[in-house]
């Protein structure tokens, strides 16, 4: 059962990095160097998560490699891109408003240290006027044959806090507050009925179906709907196939 625990609030850290493309978005590499083993390499993902903050390009840039540059253009609320391999390295990120020269001067700007062998969603959080940059701990083991991982960020600031479960099976989470993720957890694969509710309003709820893969581990998304509703979206982080 997922969310046994009590919610984990997004750490935040000194050293912090950017906002996100969605899947299939642009990416641009200037410089890059020669490829690290593979066993090495830092696996990075990045999230908006902000509902009104609005489309951002971000710039993110190497300490130790001048040359070397990634271009995330038109980066909006809901993005998760899929992971992106770099080389282990202490990284800036520049954000911009959406279109603005590259010279410009970013809206905010951080860093952060990609680790050996780990894996982040690195993401906007909080609402515009107190925007803040996220770095999120993964874990990409997987689960059993039969079995799937998943973890839920909850960033819908209109619900407030939610529920999810999945109907005639498993709970997926207890409350989980706007601005935090749950603890992974493994629950049987299978075609699943979400239900989606809010804990502070009644009438604020989502019915949604998810395909959840053997040996595959999955982040669901509760984001604002642009109706006034809710939205839930799945991304696969990793599979054994």
């Amino acid at each position: 059962m997922i969310g046994s625990g009590r919610p984990r609030r997004f750490t935040r850290v000194a050293l912090r990095a950017a906002l996100a493309a969605a899947v299939g978005i642009g990416v641009g590499l200037v410089g890059a160097a020669a490829p690290a083993p593979a066993a090495e390499l830092s696996y990075v993902r990045l999230g908006h998560f902000s509902p009104d903050t609005p489309n951002v390009d971000v710039y993110l840039t190497s300490f130790s490699r001048p040359s070397w540059k990634m271009v995330l253009p038109g980066v909006g609320y809901g993005a998760l891109s899929p992971y992106e391999r770099l080389v282990p390295d202490l990284y800036t990120v520049g954000m911009r408003a959406a279109g603005a020269a590259p010279t410009s001067a970013p809206v905010i700007s951080s860093a952060v240290r990609a680790a050996s062998g780990g894996a982040y969603t690195v993401a906007g959080t909080g609402p515009y006027k107190a925007l803040g940059l996220t770095v999120i701990r993964d874990d990409l083991q997987l689960p059993p044959t039969g079995d799937s991982r998943v973890r839920v960020i909850q960033a819908s600031v209109r619900a407030g806090s939610v529920t999810i479960s999945a109907m005639g099976g498993p709970n997926i989470s207890g409350p989980v507050t706007f601005a935090t993720t749950t603890p992974y957890a493994t629950v049987p694969a299978g075609q699943w009925m979400l239900q989606v509710a809010s804990t502070s309003q009644p009438s604020l709820t989502l019915r949604s179906g998810v395909q959840l893969s053997s040996g595959s581990v999955y982040t669901l998304l509760v984001l604002d709907a642009k109706d006034g509703g809710l939205q839930v979206v799945t991304r696969q982080a990793a599979t054994s196939s």
